[in-house]
This record gives structure tokens, C-alpha cells and sequence, in this order.
């Protein structure tokens, strides 16, 4: 019968961890124009964020300075 201590298991779940950590980052690194190829190649979303934010300043009404009271205290 095949005797399994923690160390072989612990190190059998590392190497499980980081063999999917690098599949997961090649397979990013090699289909990265797929899954972000419309925001690579086309700036219209950008275009369109900074559009909104425009708006948004335009319609917000200004903000009034923030108010500092000076608060004088006395100690006996």
C-alpha cells in the first residue's frame, strides 16, 4: 500500500496550484487580443466614458468651500 505524509501532499497540492496558475496566465497571455481586443482596437468605449464624465460635471451643481469653524478651547 503507497503511504502519503502531509509533506507529499501539501507539495502535490503546490505544484497542482502553480501548474494552473501558469496555464491560466499563458492561455491569457496568448488569446489577449480575443478577450480584450474591443477595447484594445476600438476607443469609442473610451471616447464614450469620457463623453458621460463631461456630462456629469457639467450637470452637477458646484460644490460651496467646505467650512472651517475655529473652535477655541481653554483647559483650567
Amino acid at each position: 500500500m503507497l503511504e502519503i505524509n502531509i509533506l507529499d501532499f501539501v507539495l502535490s497540492l503546490a505544484l497542482s496550484y502553480l501548474v494552473g496558475v501558469g496555464t491560466g496566465l499563458t492561455i491569457c497571455c496568448k488569446y489577449k487580443e480575443k478577450f480584450m481586443g474591443s477595447s484594445m482596437t476600438n476607443t469609442s468605449s473610451v471616447d464614450n466614458i469620457h463623453q458621460m464624465e463631461q456630462i456629469v460635471h457639467a450637470s452637477a451643481p458646484p460644490m460651496p468651500p467646505p467650512v472651517n469653524p475655529s473652535i477655541k478651547l481653554t483647559l483650567e
